[in-house]
């Protein structure tokens, strides 16, 4: 007899990423006969390669020579693994590879769903927002931005693009994205849909997927009983000229693109979701004030450059 087939194979994509692979991969543990783990390397300029060839040598590396984005860099990896369940798993995020494997186990044993993530947490606690919800309609960015989905109570009509903490129960439950922080996917579902979108460098391709899988017949579940924890965050904060704006940027290109129903609609979620992240910048400002906390000052900053950015968003021609 042949060696037991692998359930779950874990796909990281890093770069730059020396600060945090330490930790990601120590806390999934030992490699073993039902777990591999691939982690693909964009062009790093760090000590990320020599940490994991050297504490980590059961790792199957791939050191790419360029950085072509984290799609590309998710499916050169998915290549090289043989689970019935893949893991897409960020370099800054923390998960034990026993709850990796009873996520794997409840995804193969599941009739409906093709994608399952776990409950990704932020140490700080400034986030009281779910990495999970609905997709970024106009309507769901309204709910959101406006404070609607605050008072929605039990009405998932009401939600908004993101999920609150208070929303969540205590079983699995269906949404309509998860984070590509941590996401489960079984091969059934990543082979019918043909993976990720390589339309963006990086951010957007995990909620278009999750788009996708549905539209195939899978159900998109989170399980807010096991946690995952960003276990380092952003590595540019407090330096806002490094702020990336590609998330709301991407954000939009796929709204556009797949969601809108008119320019009329396009204009609406950009004034929406523009007016949005202004007003939280406002109330992060006031809030240093009140608290003496420097940080909201950055995180004040940082959120009207994000609004700024949406002030000039276009929907791109681009071709996928």
């Amino acid at each position: 007899m042949g060696p037991a087939p692998v359930l779950l194979s874990v796909v990281i994509v890093t770069y730059n990423s020396a600060d945090v692979i330490r930790l990601c991969l120590g806390a999934l543990g030992s490699v073993s006969d039902q777990l591999e783990v691939v982690v693909v390397d964009n062009a790093s300029e760090d000590e990320t390669t020599h940490i994991i060839r050297t504490e980590f040598p059961r790792v199957i590396l791939v050191e790419s020579a360029t950085n072509s984005g984290f799609s590309n860099g998710v499916h050169q990896g998915v290549a090289l693994t043989t689970g019935s369940v893949l893991c897409l798993l960020n370099p800054d995020a923390m998960i034990t590879s026993s709850e990796l494997r009873a996520l794997a186990e409840d995804l193969a044993e599941s009739s409906t769903a093709g994608v399952l993530a776990p409950l990704v947490v932020h140490p700080s606690g400034r986030l009281s927002i779910v990495s999970a919800g609905w997709q970024p309609t106009t309507w769901r960015m309204f709910s959101h931005y406006s404070g609607l989905s605050r008072l929605s109570g039990g009405s998932t009509r009401a939600q908004g693009h993101y999920l609150l903490p208070g929303q969540l129960g205590d079983e699995r439950m269906s949404v309509e994205w998860v984070t590509g922080a941590c996401m489960l996917i079984s091969r059934a579902c990543w082979q019918s849909t043909g993976g990720l979108s390589d339309r963006w460098f990086m951010y957007a391709e995990d909620i278009e997927f999750c788009r996708r899988a549905s539209r195939h017949g899978y159900g998109i579940e989170l399980d807010p009983r096991v946690i995952a924890e960003h276990a380092h965050g952003s590595s540019s904060a407090g330096h806002t000229e490094r702020v990336s704006t590609a998330w709301i940027e991407n954000l939009y290109d796929y709204f556009a693109l797949d969601l809108s129903r008119n320019r009329l609609d396009r204009f609406a979620w950009r004034a929406i979701v523009g007016m949005g992240l202004a007003g939280r910048s406002v109330a992060y400002w006031l809030k240093s004030g009140l608290t003496g906390d420097e940080t909201w000052v950055v995180e004040s900053k940082k959120f009207w450059i994000y609004a700024r950015s949406v002030g000039v968003l276009r929907r791109r021609t681009e071709p996928r």
